[in-house]
């Protein structure tokens, strides 16, 4: 958001209203880098829990 639309928006319709519509849109940002961050850890999770299924069936044969 630029500064003549902030400037705008707050002679517009107020500064708490203004305030409010920046926050939610802020919020979405963050609510959509939260989502892909998330991602990238569920995939590093399902990579580990990969990882050591393999050690465990090696550990498995070892013992056998």
């Amino acid at each position: 958001m630029d500064v003549n639309t902030a400037t705008q928006l707050i002679s517009g319709v107020g500064f708490p209203i203004a305030l409010c519509v920046y926050m939610i849109n802020t919020m979405q940002k963050q609510s959509e880098n939260h989502k892909s961050e998330i991602n990238e850890l569920s995939k590093t999770i399902e990579n580990n829990t990969i990882a050591i299924v393999k050690l465990v069936e090696k550990i498995d044969r070892i013992e056998v």
